[in-house]
């Protein structure tokens, strides 16, 4: 969002990009805003207002810097693990120690 003052209309202005291309705007005439969307690049962004009337013209212009956050990991990764036979014969044990107390 930015503010032009001391025109009369959305043709007195013009909002460049990257590569000094026009991007589409929406101005009001009561607020003084303009408003427009882009798609930011990783790194430096450069935007250019430039407002003209019969007495002259202003230019301004800003650099956002944009750092895009890491993508959160929302699953586990897989692990594998690999027992013993001697391991399982215990796991197989205590199953069956604890099967024994049941009855």
């Amino acid at each position: 969002m930015a503010q032009v003052f001391n025109v009369t209309s959305s043709s007195e202005i013009q909002v460049k990009g990257q590569a000094n291309l026009s991007i589409p705007f929406s101005y009001d005439a009561t607020t003084q805003q303009i408003l427009f969307t882009v798609n930011l690049a990783t790194g430096a962004n450069l935007y250019t207002v430039t407002a003209t009337n019969t007495a002259g013209t202003d230019s301004k212009s800003v650099t956002i810097n944009y750092t895009p956050k890491a993508t959160p990991i929302l699953e586990k990764p897989p692990v594998v693990n690999f027992k013993s036979l001697l391991q399982v014969l215990f796991q197989l044990l205590m199953v069956l120690q604890l099967l024994s107390h049941c009855y």
